[in-house]
């Protein structure tokens, strides 16, 4: 099972982060189409792996060549990376939550299982509200997330 992180330390800096991308107010980005328009994350989270910590933004599609197996296998039993599958809305590996256990994974190559990981709570930069683990996540990363 996936456990809340508890680290004191990560969860002071997944606010921080999310202050810092509040505060920038946005980042111009390319969209499908190649307009720009200003893109503020609508949840991050942390997570984490014994010291190694990260933070996760949602919206950001896992570079092909950066993705780690672990999650792929795990990812692609849903479907196709990048598509809704048939458990949410939400495009597989679209979350906060694959960003940042990506992040970790790529950094520690002990991590065995993915229900070796910590999460905090997922939240909105914009608001700070706490925001609901998707049903993809709950399948990739376990009901505990």
């Amino acid at each position: 099972m996936v456990k809340k992180s508890t680290s004191e330390v990560l969860c002071k800096r997944l606010l921080i982060e999310a202050v810092r991308t509040d505060l920038k107010a946005s980042v111009l980005v390319t969209c499908h189409g190649g307009e720009l328009r200003e893109y503020l994350p609508a949840v991050m989270i942390g997570c984490e792996y014994g010291s190694t910590t990260e933070i996760g933004e949602s919206e950001v599609y896992l570079l092909e060549n950066d993705r780690h197996p672990l999650l792929v296998t795990k990812l692609e039993e849903l479907g196709t990376i990048g598509k809704k599958g048939d458990r949410c809305m939400i495009p597989i590996g679209n979350c906060a939550e694959n960003d940042a256990a990506n992040k970790v994974l790529n950094r520690d190559n002990n991590i065995a299982n993915l229900n070796q990981l910590a999460f905090t709570i997922p939240l909105r930069p914009r608001t700070f509200s706490e925001i609901p683990t998707c049903e993809n996540c709950e399948y990739v990363f376990g009901e505990n997330i």
